[in-house]
């Protein structure tokens, strides 16, 4: 490392994530490089290094400009091959959940849904095991019957106010055990009112 990055003397100058991927290099060819430390906002920083050194550094590893060209192309292609098929993918999973969402006579838009995180981790296949369309629609179910049939929406903001340090889970999950005791306990003897209750609560 060498002295802090200075505009007027560090213009041709690029940053690790241009040498990796418009040079087809990695973190140990450019161990030996020197480089310049800019300071970012929040702390954060970037190392800056010399553009000719890191075309001939480029040259050096694949034996011509031509070469390492063609192999950023390559690179280039897998990389858009594979965002196609992420895309393809979520596509497919999205149409299967608003597919489903009709079939359970849930009035909702799907595109209403996208920023909440059980949608997300679904659409965008994270941990696999727990965010299914099962568990999704038994969820969508659970929140309209929450907001329908009890004074769910209220109840979690002032629970929200009263236990402002606690985890956000933890409240939420305490409010719905709040409003389904006090639904349950108001309709005991209301078999019909019963009845509505989804599984999942």
């Amino acid at each position: 490392m060498t002295n802090k990055y200075n505009k007027k003397e560090d213009d041709k100058r690029v940053t690790k994530t241009i040498a990796t991927q418009s040079y087809a290099l990695n973190d140990t060819d450019l161990e030996n490089l020197e480089y310049k430390i800019k300071r970012l906002y929040g702390g954060r920083y970037c190392k800056l290094y010399k553009l000719d050194e890191v075309e001939l550094c480029a040259i050096n590893k694949y034996g011509s400009k031509e070469k390492y060209e063609d192999e950023v192309k390559k690179r280039n292609i897998m990389k858009n091959e594979r965002l196609i098929c992420k895309q393809t993918e979520y596509n497919k999973r999205k149409n299967n959940l608003k597919d489903a969402i009709e079939e359970s006579n849930l009035n909702y838009d799907i595109n209403d849904l996208l920023e909440y995180k059980f949608i997300d981790n679904y659409l965008n296949n994270r941990e696999k095991t727990k965010y299914d369309i099962r568990y999704i629609i038994n969820i969508l179910k659970q929140n309209k019957f929450l907001l329908t049939h009890t004074n769910f929406e209220k109840s979690l903001a002032l629970n929200l106010k009263k236990h402002k340090y606690y985890d956000f889970e933890y409240v939420y999950q305490k409010t719905i055990d709040e409003v389904m005791n006090r639904y349950i306990s108001k309709n005991k003897n209301n078999k019909e009112a019963i009845v509505k209750i989804p599984i999942s609560l």
